[in-house]
């Protein structure tokens, strides 16, 4: 098994981590330039549909009805078809002929293969279908045109290309590379970071027990460590502390649980899995009370939504609001969500923490002693957790309360929605958080049966520290024996065992818990008046709103007189 091996030539995230004044002023540059990938660079890029014949109605028909700009190529000519309708019992297609917005036209061609730049907010090309055809039509505009599918060569869609646009960010300055990775060391703060082994090496997987910062909030946490067939039966993970802060892992468990290579299985935030094998995209997407394009809900694309309109709120928390359509059976639904923690979040939390100044490691043990139900209960007052609502006949009712995840990774997370709430032919749920706290990259709902899967739980074969020590025993049960992880560059590498089955695939799930505490040297006077502020309600929200509208030079629009 490769091992990981700590280099001892010069490191430059330990050395800006040691220089306080260099790694300040990096943060600042680096959260500014980050805040700037919501308004700086626009690219998307090319992917042509592939389907079957059987499919290729239903396909252009499924992309038609969630707003797609259909536009037909054909001999130098392109136009628009408006209105357009899909007939599957006669194969074709049909619209009126329109002249393509301005919106949807460019100066330069379309690359098929490279990245397309475009203005935000002057052109949109991140819903469009085209299709080009392999016979001469000359377009008669203003008329209506029926085109069969035998006459379509090809389809391809526009998507948001967002690794281009935080490639080209960080060129210019410091390498795409090099930057992103001092953007995690530079406002990252917390939590164990987690790794499969696979036959590429080791890949990352997300973080552990998140936000779990005192022993007296820990609850189970199931980090999903995706999907793979059943051709071996050894599962090795690794646990690393990469930043200041020690850690204190209580338990690790796989789950493992088998599946038919067609359907997706996920576990909630208490353990319980559920099959998804017919996801449904929202047919309206409303965001803090204005109506959306989808784009950013349909695609697991990392174009996500960020909450930081510039509208008027209450309380300065943000939503999303969205409908979906309920079919006319009996199950219940299970609404799946993309979604991280910002690293915008890990910011304000540390800002946050410096104004404690010299009293933070008081303030840090008084905080150990605290119950978990208030420390949780300060949480949800901030809205820090991600709040799932659905409409009832008398309002808005809560019906899930997310922990956070991390900002490294998105995490799939279902949500129950119970049939009681199904009752119509449509179903609105609301999706609210503070300020930036969280972002949302893929929304979609699922009413098919629940299936009957075998699921097997694994406790460790063995587990071996960094300094080659057996720590399985302290791993194995929950039971307040913490394996402790007080330096960076401290891992655990734990290995499963489970048995090989002949076909399928399995979804594989992290239990953990645990805690962590944070390493920290803050100086200074603290500000008290300041810190008073945050035992009231939403103001950790409020703060994050001000802070970005100040780092972003903007004006706030709300009524911010409660904040000092």
């Amino acid at each position: 098994m490769k091992q990981f091996v700590h280099p001892t030539a010069f490191n430059p995230f330990t050395f800006i981590k040691r220089n306080p004044k260099l790694h300040t002023a990096l943060s600042i540059f680096l959260v500014i330039a980050f805040l700037h990938l919501t308004t700086a660079c626009s690219y998307y890029k090319v992917g042509e549909m592939t389907t079957t014949k059987k499919e290729f109605g239903s396909k252009i028909d499924k992309f038609n009805k969630t707003g797609h700009y259909a536009i037909i190529h054909s001999n130098g000519y392109s136009w628009h078809l408006k209105n357009l309708e899909v007939n599957l019992e006669s194969s074709t297609i049909k619209g009126k002929v329109d002249s393509i917005n301005t919106l949807h036209t460019y100066k330069k061609p379309r690359d098929i293969k490279g990245a397309n730049k475009f203005k935000l907010k002057k052109q949109f090309p991140v819903e469009e279908m085209h299709f080009q055809l392999n016979s001469t039509i000359v377009p008669n505009y203003g008329t209506d045109m029926i085109i069969p599918f035998e006459t379509i060569e090809s389809i391809s869609l526009n998507k948001r290309d967002g690794g281009t646009e935080a490639a080209y960010l960080f060129l210019g300055a410091i390498g795409v590379l090099v930057g992103l990775t001092l953007l995690v060391f530079a406002l990252k703060s917390s939590c164990p970071f987690a790794y499969v082994w696979t036959e590429e090496g080791y890949v990352f997987m997300g973080e552990l027990y998140p936000g779990m910062i005192t022993e007296n909030m820990q609850i189970d946490d199931y980090l999903p460590l995706g999907s793979y067939d059943l051709s071996t039966n050894q599962f090795v993970v690794k646990v690393t502390n990469e930043l200041k802060e020690v850690q204190h892992t209580d338990a690790l468990e796989l789950i493992a649980i088998t599946h038919p290579d067609e359907v997706e299985v996920l576990l909630d935030d208490q353990g319980n899995y559920y099959t998804l094998t017919n996801l449904i995209p929202p047919q309206q997407v409303i965001i803090d009370n204005i109506e959306e394009d989808m784009t950013a809900a349909l695609y697991k694309d990392d174009i996500a939504y960020t909450f930081n309109t510039q509208d008027e709120m209450v309380d300065s928390r943000r939503n999303i609001t969205m409908e979906f359509n309920v079919p006319n059976d009996q199950n219940d639904g299970k609404l799946l969500l993309r979604a991280k923690n910002s690293l915008w979040l890990d910011y304000m939390f540390g800002q946050f923490n410096q104004k404690f100044g010299s009293l933070y490691k008081q303030f840090q043990s008084n905080q150990q002693q605290t119950s978990g139900e208030e420390s949780r209960q300060w949480i949800s007052d901030q809205d820090i957790p991600l709040s799932i609502y659905v409409e009832t006949n008398t309002g808005w009712e809560l019906i899930k309360s997310i922990n956070t995840v991390g900002p490294l990774k998105y995490r799939d997370l279902v949500i129950p929605v119970e049939r009681k709430y199904l009752a119509n032919n449509t179903v609105n749920i609301k999706v609210e958080t503070g300020f930036m706290f969280w972002e949302v990259d893929y929304i979609a709902i699922d009413f098919s049966p629940q299936l009957d899967l075998n699921i097997s739980v694994l406790a460790p074969e063995i587990a071996t520290d960094q300094n080659d020590l057996n720590v399985t025993k302290l791993l194995s049960e929950t039971d307040k024996t913490y394996l402790i992880q007080p330096n960076i560059g401290d891992e655990v590498v734990v290995e499963f065992q489970s048995e090989i089955l002949s076909q399928g695939h399995q979804s594989l799930f992290l239990r953990n818990r645990g805690y962590y505490n944070y390493i920290r040297d803050y100086k200074g006077t603290p500000d008290i008046q300041s810190l008073k502020s945050f035992k009231e309600k939403n103001q950790f929200t409020l703060y994050s709103m001000l802070e970005y509208y100040s780092l972003m030079g903007m004006e706030a629009k709300e009524d911010v007189a409660g904040y000092e």
